[in-house]
């Protein structure tokens, strides 16, 4: 079970891709079942928050250590960094905006 970081990310985003397809599909049928879900999801969108956290710190240290390579489509390396900065940080916010108004829903 030494699953990578990227499998683990793209066996995340299917399973959540396969949830909204089986609400599309058969709905919900009790209450429960709704609290249940929405409980899962809430403690999901509070973890987004951390998960970017945590790429944009492994992105920075890379970029410290000189890890990170040039852009292959003759884009700066600096563009591209701040572009992803502003995107993470972005991403950031809005994970912690939807946690927070599922935690108050």
């Amino acid at each position: 079970m030494d699953e990578r970081l990227e499998d683990h990310a793209e066996s995340t985003a299917r399973s959540l891709v396969d949830l909204v397809n089986a609400l599309h599909r058969q709905g919900i049928e009790k209450p429960l079942e709704a609290y249940h879900i929405y409980s899962y999801l809430t403690r999901a969108a509070a973890e987004l928050r951390n998960v970017f956290g945590l790429i944009e710190d492994s992105v920075q240290e890379m970029r410290a250590k000189e890890h990170l390579q040039s852009d292959y489509r003759d884009a700066s390396l600096e563009d591209v960094f701040r572009r992803f900065t502003e995107s993470s940080s972005a991403a950031q916010d809005l994970a912690g905006g939807l946690a927070d108004k599922m935690g108050n829903a």
